[in-house]
């Protein structure tokens, strides 16, 4: 009885429930059996969980091209060219946010060095220009 129990889960589950998910379901239903019974079992039934799959890394940076970079405007190790006031520097960022179907948006930030505050910020679903310009508007409005 328990053996059919147990092959209902696994297959409910589409092969993913292991012994120690199908030991706590059966656990909750009421069922009187041992974690390392359900796991015996299991194995004579030759029934083996299927592991998630790991995520694929998204890559949204190419640094491999031949266009130009910006010129660098301040050094760490040199404090005299650290901002003495706000709005001297600004610098940004675009990350990306994966939501939960999936999916992901850019998300752009321009912070003031001096201050470290968000002055801008912009969501799009693409990298286009138009997604740092927006948020680099926010700052000189």
């Amino acid at each position: 009885m328990i053996k059919i129990d147990i092959k209902n889960l696994f297959d409910k589950s589409n092969g993913t429930y292991g012994s120690p998910r199908i030991f706590n379901t059966l656990r909750t239903s009421e069922k009187l059996v041992c974690k390392n019974t359900v796991a015996k079992y299991m194995e004579e039934m030759g029934l083996n969980a299927n592991r998630k799959k790991k995520r694929k890394r998204v890559v949204t940076t190419d640094s491999d091209h031949n266009l130009s970079v910006a010129e660098r405007r301040f050094e760490v190790e040199n404090p005299n060219s650290h901002p003495q006031a706000p709005g001297e520097i600004l610098a940004g960022d675009i990350t990306y946010l994966k939501l939960f179907n999936g999916k992901h948006i850019y998300l752009a930030v321009v912070l003031d060095i001096f201050t470290r505050e968000v002055l801008g910020w912009s969501l799009g679903a693409s990298l286009e220009t138009s997604l740092v310009l927006n948020a680099y508007s926010q700052c000189i409005t």
